[in-house]
Protein backbone atom coordinates (compact mmCIF):
# COMPACT_ATOMS: atom_id res chain seq x y z
CA UNK A 1 0.00 0.00 0.00
CA UNK A 2 3.11 2.41 0.53
CA UNK A 3 4.17 2.15 -2.44
CA UNK A 4 0.59 2.83 -4.19
CA UNK A 5 0.39 5.85 -1.82
CA UNK A 6 3.78 7.00 -3.01
CA UNK A 7 2.51 6.77 -6.66
CA UNK A 8 -0.32 8.50 -6.21
CA UNK A 9 1.60 11.36 -4.21
CA UNK A 10 3.23 11.61 -7.43
CA UNK A 11 0.27 11.91 -9.91
CA UNK A 12 -1.57 14.03 -7.34
CA UNK A 13 1.59 16.85 -7.27
CA UNK A 14 1.33 17.08 -10.70
CA UNK A 15 -2.59 18.35 -10.43
CA UNK A 16 -1.64 20.48 -7.37
CA UNK A 17 -0.41 24.05 -8.81
CA UNK A 18 -3.40 24.00 -11.42
CA UNK A 19 -5.91 23.05 -8.87
CA UNK A 20 -4.53 25.66 -6.49
CA UNK A 21 -5.29 28.14 -9.21
CA UNK A 22 -8.43 26.61 -10.55
CA UNK A 23 -9.70 26.30 -7.07
CA UNK A 24 -8.72 30.15 -6.27
CA UNK A 25 -11.31 31.28 -9.53
CA UNK A 26 -13.53 28.72 -8.63
CA UNK A 27 -13.80 30.24 -5.15
CA UNK A 28 -14.45 33.93 -6.51
CA UNK A 29 -16.87 32.88 -9.31
CA UNK A 30 -18.98 30.71 -6.02
CA UNK A 31 -18.19 34.51 -3.37
CA UNK A 32 -19.57 36.44 -6.31
CA UNK A 33 -22.38 33.95 -7.53
CA UNK A 34 -24.08 33.82 -3.52
CA UNK A 35 -23.29 37.53 -2.83
CA UNK A 36 -25.47 38.33 -5.90
CA UNK A 37 -28.25 36.04 -4.85
CA UNK A 38 -28.45 37.40 -1.21
CA UNK A 39 -28.19 41.15 -2.92
CA UNK A 40 -31.23 39.49 -5.39
CA UNK A 41 -33.42 38.42 -2.86
CA UNK A 42 -32.95 41.47 -0.81
CA UNK A 43 -34.24 43.67 -3.12
CA UNK A 44 -37.08 41.93 -4.86
CA UNK A 45 -38.92 41.68 -1.19
CA UNK A 46 -41.14 44.89 -1.54
CA UNK A 47 -43.77 44.83 -0.56
CA UNK A 48 -43.06 42.15 1.79
CA UNK A 49 -46.13 40.15 4.19
CA UNK A 50 -46.15 40.73 7.23
CA UNK A 51 -48.49 39.18 9.69
CA UNK A 52 -50.52 41.40 12.53
CA UNK A 53 -51.79 39.29 15.54
CA UNK A 54 -54.22 40.96 18.30
CA UNK A 55 -54.71 38.70 21.20
CA UNK A 56 -57.06 40.53 22.59
CA UNK A 57 -59.20 41.69 19.82
CA UNK A 58 -61.21 44.53 21.80
CA UNK A 59 -62.57 47.45 20.52
CA UNK A 60 -59.39 49.52 21.29
CA UNK A 61 -57.07 47.01 20.15
CA UNK A 62 -58.89 46.72 16.75
CA UNK A 63 -58.69 50.93 16.43
CA UNK A 64 -55.04 50.69 17.44
CA UNK A 65 -54.56 47.85 14.72
CA UNK A 66 -56.18 49.83 12.62
CA UNK A 67 -54.32 53.66 13.19
CA UNK A 68 -50.75 50.72 12.62
CA UNK A 69 -52.03 49.53 9.28
CA UNK A 70 -52.47 53.15 7.93
CA UNK A 71 -49.51 53.90 8.67
CA UNK A 72 -47.49 55.61 5.96
CA UNK A 73 -44.60 53.55 6.05
CA UNK A 74 -46.63 50.74 6.80
CA UNK A 75 -48.84 51.26 3.54
CA UNK A 76 -45.79 51.35 1.25
CA UNK A 77 -43.46 48.46 2.65
CA UNK A 78 -45.48 45.97 4.09
CA UNK A 79 -48.47 43.96 2.85
CA UNK A 80 -50.17 42.99 6.44
CA UNK A 81 -52.27 40.03 7.09
CA UNK A 82 -54.37 40.34 10.01
CA UNK A 83 -53.93 36.44 11.39
CA UNK A 84 -53.83 34.56 14.21
CA UNK A 85 -50.56 33.64 16.66
CA UNK A 86 -49.75 29.99 15.28
CA UNK A 87 -50.27 31.33 12.02
CA UNK A 88 -48.46 34.22 12.16
CA UNK A 89 -45.14 31.93 13.47
CA UNK A 90 -45.36 29.17 11.32
CA UNK A 91 -45.53 31.58 8.46
CA UNK A 92 -42.28 33.70 9.66
CA UNK A 93 -40.33 30.59 9.91
CA UNK A 94 -41.44 28.99 6.88
CA UNK A 95 -40.36 32.24 4.63
CA UNK A 96 -44.10 33.14 4.02
CA UNK A 97 -43.79 36.21 6.23
CA UNK A 98 -41.17 38.45 6.85
CA UNK A 99 -41.69 39.07 10.32
CA UNK A 100 -45.29 39.49 12.84
CA UNK A 101 -46.23 41.95 15.44
CA UNK A 102 -48.11 40.53 18.22
CA UNK A 103 -49.87 42.32 20.31
CA UNK A 104 -50.53 41.02 23.91
CA UNK A 105 -53.92 40.07 25.60
CA UNK A 106 -54.58 43.19 27.68
CA UNK A 107 -52.51 45.49 26.04
CA UNK A 108 -54.62 48.39 26.20
CA UNK A 109 -56.00 47.83 29.84
CA UNK A 110 -51.92 48.52 30.78
CA UNK A 111 -51.21 51.22 28.66
CA UNK A 112 -54.39 52.91 30.60
CA UNK A 113 -53.27 52.20 33.80
CA UNK A 114 -49.81 52.93 33.25
CA UNK A 115 -48.62 49.32 33.67
CA UNK A 116 -45.45 47.74 31.68
CA UNK A 117 -46.47 45.63 28.44
CA UNK A 118 -44.31 44.46 25.73
CA UNK A 119 -45.22 44.05 21.96
CA UNK A 120 -43.78 41.04 20.81
CA UNK A 121 -42.04 41.61 17.02
CA UNK A 122 -41.10 38.45 15.74
CA UNK A 123 -38.85 38.78 12.56
CA UNK A 124 -36.61 37.17 10.30
CA UNK A 125 -32.91 37.73 10.55
CA UNK A 126 -32.61 39.27 7.36
CA UNK A 127 -35.78 41.94 8.87
CA UNK A 128 -34.43 42.42 11.98
CA UNK A 129 -31.85 43.65 10.73
CA UNK A 130 -34.03 46.68 8.82
CA UNK A 131 -33.86 49.21 11.39
CA UNK A 132 -36.21 51.71 9.15
CA UNK A 133 -39.15 48.36 9.58
CA UNK A 134 -38.74 48.40 13.24
CA UNK A 135 -38.94 52.21 13.57
CA UNK A 136 -41.96 52.08 11.73
CA UNK A 137 -43.66 49.36 14.20
CA UNK A 138 -42.77 51.44 16.86
CA UNK A 139 -45.19 53.89 16.01
CA UNK A 140 -47.56 51.75 17.11
CA UNK A 141 -46.41 52.46 20.91
CA UNK A 142 -46.74 56.54 20.39
CA UNK A 143 -49.77 55.64 19.11
CA UNK A 144 -50.66 53.90 22.75
CA UNK A 145 -48.84 56.23 24.54
CA UNK A 146 -51.38 58.75 22.71
CA UNK A 147 -53.96 56.80 24.12
CA UNK A 148 -52.39 57.12 27.70
CA UNK A 149 -52.65 60.83 27.17
CA UNK A 150 -56.18 60.67 26.85
CA UNK A 151 -56.57 58.71 30.06
CA UNK A 152 -54.81 61.10 31.87
CA UNK A 153 -56.79 64.30 30.65
CA UNK A 154 -59.79 62.16 31.96
CA UNK A 155 -58.66 61.80 35.60
CA UNK A 156 -57.59 65.63 35.29
CA UNK A 157 -61.04 66.14 34.65
CA UNK A 158 -62.20 63.78 37.53
CA UNK A 159 -59.88 65.61 40.06
CA UNK A 160 -61.12 68.87 39.21
CA UNK A 161 -64.70 67.53 39.31
CA UNK A 162 -63.64 66.47 43.17
CA UNK A 163 -62.35 69.69 43.92
CA UNK A 164 -58.99 68.40 45.02
CA UNK A 165 -56.17 70.80 46.36
CA UNK A 166 -54.01 72.74 43.28
CA UNK A 167 -50.98 71.41 45.42
CA UNK A 168 -52.69 67.63 44.52
CA UNK A 169 -53.42 68.62 40.93
CA UNK A 170 -50.04 69.59 40.40
CA UNK A 171 -48.42 66.57 41.62
CA UNK A 172 -50.58 64.56 39.84
CA UNK A 173 -49.70 66.39 36.55
CA UNK A 174 -45.82 66.21 36.95
CA UNK A 175 -46.18 62.71 37.88
CA UNK A 176 -48.09 61.44 35.09
CA UNK A 177 -45.92 63.52 32.18
CA UNK A 178 -42.85 62.35 33.58
CA UNK A 179 -44.05 58.57 32.91
CA UNK A 180 -45.40 59.31 29.80
CA UNK A 181 -41.89 61.03 28.56
CA UNK A 182 -39.90 58.00 30.18
CA UNK A 183 -42.52 55.63 28.31
CA UNK A 184 -42.38 57.62 25.03
CA UNK A 185 -38.71 57.84 24.76
CA UNK A 186 -38.08 54.29 25.26
CA UNK A 187 -40.42 52.88 23.17
CA UNK A 188 -38.08 50.16 21.46
CA UNK A 189 -36.81 48.80 24.41
CA UNK A 190 -39.82 49.01 26.77
CA UNK A 191 -43.15 48.45 24.87
CA UNK A 192 -40.97 46.28 21.75
CA UNK A 193 -39.86 42.71 22.06
CA UNK A 194 -38.00 41.45 19.22
CA UNK A 195 -37.96 38.45 18.13
CA UNK A 196 -36.10 36.46 15.80
CA UNK A 197 -36.20 33.25 13.12
CA UNK A 198 -33.84 31.59 10.90
CA UNK A 199 -34.31 32.20 7.41
CA UNK A 200 -36.44 30.24 6.17
CA UNK A 201 -36.60 27.42 8.51
CA UNK A 202 -33.41 26.66 7.80
CA UNK A 203 -31.48 27.55 11.91
CA UNK A 204 -29.30 29.65 9.74
CA UNK A 205 -29.53 33.84 8.47
CA UNK A 206 -29.95 33.71 5.25
CA UNK A 207 -25.92 34.95 4.43
CA UNK A 208 -24.83 32.06 6.30
CA UNK A 209 -27.16 29.59 4.31
CA UNK A 210 -26.26 31.15 1.28
CA UNK A 211 -22.27 31.07 2.07
CA UNK A 212 -22.70 27.28 3.54
CA UNK A 213 -23.85 25.94 0.50
CA UNK A 214 -21.94 27.37 -2.11
CA UNK A 215 -19.02 26.55 0.35
CA UNK A 216 -19.80 23.01 0.07
CA UNK A 217 -19.91 23.37 -4.03
CA UNK A 218 -16.63 24.79 -4.19
CA UNK A 219 -15.66 21.55 -1.74
CA UNK A 220 -16.95 19.24 -3.96
CA UNK A 221 -16.11 20.65 -7.23
CA UNK A 222 -12.16 20.72 -6.29
CA UNK A 223 -12.40 17.01 -7.37
CA UNK A 224 -12.29 17.99 -10.91
CA UNK A 225 -9.03 19.02 -11.02
CA UNK A 226 -7.60 15.75 -9.94
CA UNK A 227 -8.30 14.03 -13.52
CA UNK A 228 -4.71 12.57 -13.47
CA UNK A 229 -4.92 10.90 -10.29
CA UNK A 230 -7.64 9.18 -10.62
CA UNK A 231 -7.34 7.72 -14.43
CA UNK A 232 -3.75 7.27 -15.01
CA UNK A 233 -3.33 4.24 -13.66
CA UNK A 234 -7.50 2.54 -14.23
CA UNK A 235 -6.38 0.36 -16.87
CA UNK A 236 -6.58 -3.60 -17.39
CA UNK A 237 -2.66 -3.80 -18.06
CA UNK A 238 -1.90 -1.62 -15.38
CA UNK A 239 -4.67 -3.35 -12.76
CA UNK A 240 -3.54 -6.75 -13.80
CA UNK A 241 0.37 -6.02 -13.07
CA UNK A 242 -0.29 -4.25 -10.27
CA UNK A 243 -2.81 -6.99 -9.07
CA UNK A 244 -0.41 -9.60 -9.79
CA UNK A 245 2.70 -7.52 -7.46
CA UNK A 246 -0.26 -7.91 -4.31
CA UNK A 247 -2.14 -4.89 -4.81
CA UNK A 248 -5.60 -4.63 -4.00
CA UNK A 249 -8.65 -2.30 -4.80
CA UNK A 250 -8.75 -0.92 -1.39
CA UNK A 251 -4.76 -0.32 -1.43
CA UNK A 252 -4.83 1.03 -5.25
CA UNK A 253 -8.18 3.31 -4.33
CA UNK A 254 -6.99 4.79 -1.01
CA UNK A 255 -4.48 7.41 -2.11
CA UNK A 256 -6.99 8.58 -4.93
CA UNK A 257 -9.50 9.81 -0.97
CA UNK A 258 -6.42 10.74 0.68
CA UNK A 259 -4.70 13.23 -0.97
CA UNK A 260 -7.74 14.54 -2.82
CA UNK A 261 -9.46 14.93 1.27
CA UNK A 262 -6.09 16.41 2.50
CA UNK A 263 -6.33 18.98 -0.30
CA UNK A 264 -10.16 19.74 0.83
CA UNK A 265 -9.08 19.86 4.25
CA UNK A 266 -6.26 22.40 4.10
CA UNK A 267 -9.06 24.31 1.77
CA UNK A 268 -11.75 24.40 4.28
CA UNK A 269 -9.25 25.83 6.35
CA UNK A 270 -8.97 28.58 4.32
CA UNK A 271 -12.43 29.31 3.43
CA UNK A 272 -13.32 29.11 7.57
CA UNK A 273 -10.47 31.81 7.96
CA UNK A 274 -12.00 34.15 5.26
CA UNK A 275 -15.72 33.63 6.27
CA UNK A 276 -14.75 33.98 10.19
CA UNK A 277 -14.16 37.80 9.18
CA UNK A 278 -18.14 38.37 8.08
CA UNK A 279 -20.27 35.69 9.64
CA UNK A 280 -20.08 34.00 13.45
CA UNK A 281 -18.47 30.59 12.99
CA UNK A 282 -19.05 28.08 15.47
CA UNK A 283 -15.75 26.40 15.88
CA UNK A 284 -16.00 23.41 18.84
CA UNK A 285 -15.22 20.33 18.87
CA UNK A 286 -18.94 18.35 17.03
CA UNK A 287 -19.01 21.16 14.50
CA UNK A 288 -15.63 20.83 13.56
CA UNK A 289 -15.87 16.97 13.87
CA UNK A 290 -18.79 16.87 11.83
CA UNK A 291 -17.35 18.89 9.21
CA UNK A 292 -14.64 16.39 9.22
CA UNK A 293 -17.02 13.42 8.02
CA UNK A 294 -18.05 16.10 5.55
CA UNK A 295 -14.74 16.27 4.11
CA UNK A 296 -14.53 12.36 4.01
CA UNK A 297 -18.13 12.20 2.25
CA UNK A 298 -17.13 14.96 -0.33
CA UNK A 299 -14.25 12.44 -0.95
CA UNK A 300 -16.11 9.19 -1.19
CA UNK A 301 -18.23 10.99 -3.60
CA UNK A 302 -16.39 12.56 -6.15
CA UNK A 303 -13.50 9.69 -5.83
CA UNK A 304 -15.93 6.86 -6.18
CA UNK A 305 -17.66 8.51 -9.01
CA UNK A 306 -14.21 9.24 -10.96
CA UNK A 307 -13.23 5.34 -10.58
CA UNK A 308 -16.66 4.23 -11.33
CA UNK A 309 -17.35 6.51 -14.45
CA UNK A 310 -14.04 6.62 -15.90
CA UNK A 311 -14.71 5.91 -19.17
CA UNK A 312 -15.47 8.93 -21.68
CA UNK A 313 -15.12 11.44 -19.08
CA UNK A 314 -18.74 10.68 -17.95
CA UNK A 315 -17.66 11.30 -13.86
CA UNK A 316 -16.92 14.81 -14.05
CA UNK A 317 -20.62 15.44 -15.55
CA UNK A 318 -21.84 13.75 -12.87
CA UNK A 319 -20.27 15.60 -10.34
CA UNK A 320 -21.40 19.14 -11.83
CA UNK A 321 -24.64 17.53 -12.51
CA UNK A 322 -24.94 16.64 -8.57
CA UNK A 323 -24.12 19.97 -7.54
CA UNK A 324 -25.74 21.95 -9.55
CA UNK A 325 -29.00 20.16 -8.90
CA UNK A 326 -28.09 19.86 -5.02
CA UNK A 327 -27.61 23.80 -5.05
CA UNK A 328 -30.79 24.55 -7.08
CA UNK A 329 -33.19 21.81 -4.68
CA UNK A 330 -31.47 23.24 -1.09
CA UNK A 331 -32.18 26.64 -2.45
CA UNK A 332 -29.06 28.00 -3.39
CA UNK A 333 -30.02 29.57 -6.98
CA UNK A 334 -33.53 30.59 -6.14
CA UNK A 335 -34.73 31.66 -2.48
CA UNK A 336 -35.18 28.53 -0.18
CA UNK A 337 -38.84 30.37 0.90
CA UNK A 338 -39.67 30.09 -2.57
CA UNK A 339 -39.37 26.24 -3.26
CA UNK A 340 -42.42 24.24 -2.33
CA UNK A 341 -41.62 22.06 0.80
CA UNK A 342 -40.93 18.94 -0.89
CA UNK A 343 -38.47 19.91 -3.24
CA UNK A 344 -36.49 21.03 -0.49
CA UNK A 345 -36.82 18.09 0.83
CA UNK A 346 -35.72 15.77 -1.98
CA UNK A 347 -32.55 18.59 -2.20
CA UNK A 348 -31.64 17.61 1.43
CA UNK A 349 -31.26 13.84 0.57
CA UNK A 350 -29.55 14.44 -2.34
CA UNK A 351 -25.37 13.79 -1.93
CA UNK A 352 -24.99 17.64 -2.04
CA UNK A 353 -27.85 18.56 0.93
CA UNK A 354 -26.12 16.02 2.65
CA UNK A 355 -23.23 17.12 2.65
CA UNK A 356 -24.19 20.79 3.33
CA UNK A 357 -25.77 18.99 6.46
CA UNK A 358 -22.97 17.82 7.66
CA UNK A 359 -21.46 21.57 7.37
CA UNK A 360 -24.34 23.15 8.90
CA UNK A 361 -22.80 23.50 12.44
CA UNK A 362 -19.94 25.13 11.34
CA UNK A 363 -22.34 28.05 10.97
CA UNK A 364 -24.54 27.62 13.99
CA UNK A 365 -27.14 25.83 12.44
CA UNK A 366 -27.98 21.89 13.40
CA UNK A 367 -27.82 18.94 10.83
CA UNK A 368 -30.73 17.32 9.04
CA UNK A 369 -31.44 13.40 10.48
CA UNK A 370 -32.73 12.57 7.08
CA UNK A 371 -29.26 14.50 5.58
CA UNK A 372 -27.45 12.34 7.84
CA UNK A 373 -28.98 9.04 6.99
CA UNK A 374 -28.71 9.63 3.75
CA UNK A 375 -24.87 10.56 3.99
CA UNK A 376 -24.11 7.40 5.71
CA UNK A 377 -25.84 5.06 3.10
CA UNK A 378 -24.02 6.80 0.23
CA UNK A 379 -20.66 6.73 2.21
CA UNK A 380 -21.22 3.35 2.99
CA UNK A 381 -22.57 2.52 -0.69
CA UNK A 382 -20.39 4.10 -2.96
CA UNK A 383 -16.61 2.38 -1.59
CA UNK A 384 -18.69 -0.62 -1.76
CA UNK A 385 -19.33 0.08 -5.42
CA UNK A 386 -16.17 1.09 -6.27
CA UNK A 387 -14.23 -1.92 -4.94
CA UNK A 388 -16.13 -4.02 -6.81
CA UNK A 389 -15.76 -1.94 -9.74
CA UNK A 390 -12.04 -1.69 -9.66
CA UNK A 391 -11.36 -5.81 -8.74
CA UNK A 392 -14.34 -6.76 -12.07
CA UNK A 393 -11.92 -4.10 -14.42
CA UNK A 394 -9.09 -7.04 -15.27
CA UNK A 395 -11.69 -9.77 -15.96
CA UNK A 396 -14.64 -7.17 -17.55
CA UNK A 397 -11.61 -5.16 -20.20
CA UNK A 398 -10.46 -1.81 -20.00
CA UNK A 399 -13.04 0.99 -18.88
CA UNK A 400 -11.72 3.30 -21.21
Amino acid sequence: MRSMLRRDLRLFGRGVIPALVLTLILALGSALSAYAIVRSEESGQEPIRFALVDLEDSLLSRVAVHVVMQLPGIQVSLDVDKTDEKTARDGVANGEYVGALILPDGFTDKVLHLEDFSIVLLLSEKAAQASDLVAEIAKLGQTLITTGQYAILAGENEMIAAKVSDADYNRYNDRMNDVLLEHATSLETICTKIETVPYAGTGLSALSWYALLWMTLLLALTGLFFTTLYTADLKKPVLMRLYASGIRPVSFAAGKYLWPFLFRLLLLSGILAALGAFMPLSIRFVPVLLAFFGLVFLTLMTSSAALLLSKNGAWIFVILTLGAAGLLLSGGLIPRSMLPEFVTAIGDLTPFGAAASLFAPLFGGRPGIPSLLAAAVYAVLLPLLTFRHLQMIPAGGDPE
